[in-house]
């Protein structure tokens, strides 16, 4: 049986990875590397400086929606995530520390602006479309949020919080994505001030990054903080696994961003510079053949054009 010495303390370490006096597994493969638990490093950041390992130009397509048929390669969506933030801390005034709540469908604007709240410290609240207005009372008094995101399918329930709401498919918020802007677009409701305060506080690894929660299975549905450097960590897996491609992998997404997968994969595939087509779960429906070229299709969707390489889905 191997030993190592920790801190003046010897304890029993078999290849199975297993503490004996922690009664605990370690992973036997290397540390992650990760920057410094206090530094000024946002996983949105982290994730950028990882493209650096990617072989593939910002060029390449990043997100595609299977609905519209709408893409984005990596490049436009990284710029339009800056100048959204841009805008969300000058129109919206949102800064550090600021919780939003996200409700949503899988719509490629959710990427942008992850990436653009990520990196403005704002914290991310994510929820399921299909909440119930009870449910998402709750959820809004766990997180305290002082704006919401959403869509015009929606946005009725919503109506209730009087707080700043915003459109993710009205032309206001795309104008937000693509261009700076000085002044109020008619984009908020609720409450605006032009002399609120605007902070440039670095975010930091210790920060909390998002608000995700618990099915609700066993008890009352509880609110789960993850920092951003729980987020970093999960970045920094994707990419230890990085494969040698001579083109960007192509995904099937269909499990919703609101889930901590969706929500962690879809830095993660910026950083990888996958190309994900994205999807509802319950809009699309494979077939019984291979999946390159893809044969996955669905009514009133067809992805047979796109590749598909991998499937990520819930059961």
């Amino acid at each position: 049986m191997e030993t190592i010495s920790i801190v003046g303390r010897t304890r029993e370490y078999p290849r199975s990875g297993f503490y004996r006096d922690s009664r605990t597994f370690h992973s036997l493969k290397p540390p992650l590397r990760l920057p410094l638990p206090n530094a000024a490093v946002s996983v949105a950041s982290f994730a950028l400086s990882l493209r650096c390992n990617s072989l593939f130009p910002d060029s390449s397509t990043t997100i595609i929606d299977s609905a519209t048929s709408h893409r984005l390669s990596c490049g436009e969506l990284l710029h339009r995530a800056k100048t959204l933030a841009s805008n969300l801390t000058t129109i919206l005034k949102l800064t550090k520390g600021d919780t939003a709540l996200v409700l949503y469908p899988n719509i490629l604007q959710v990427s942008i602006l992850y990436f653009a709240l990520l990196s403005l410290g704002v914290v991310v609240s994510p929820t399921n479309p299909l909440s119930t207005r009870f449910e998402l009372t709750h959820f809004f008094n766990i997180s305290n949020p002082t704006i919401v995101f959403t869509v015009t399918s929606v946005v009725e329930k919503t109506r209730q919080f009087q707080v700043k709401t915003v459109l993710l498919d009205s032309p206001e918020f795309d104008s937000l994505t693509k261009s700076q802007i000085q002044s109020k677009t008619g984009l908020t409701k609720g409450p605006y001030s032009e002399n609120e305060h605007v902070s440039n506080t670095p975010v930091t690894q210790s920060d909390v990054a998002a608000i995700l929660y618990s099915s609700g299975t066993t008890g009352m549905i509880k609110g789960v903080m993850l920092t951003h450097r729980n987020l970093t960590a999960i970045v920094a897996g994707y990419d230890t696994v990085r494969e040698k491609r001579k083109e960007p992998a192509v995904v099937l997404f269909t499990v919703p961003f609101f889930h901590v997968y969706g929500f962690s994969f879809s830095q993660g595939a910026i950083m990888l510079s996958e190309t994900m087509v994205v999807s509802n779960s319950a809009q699309v429906r494979p077939t019984p053949t291979r999946l390159r070229p893809a044969r996955v299709k669905s009514a009133p969707i067809h992805l047979k054009d796109y590749h598909v390489d991998n499937v990520h889905g819930p059961p």
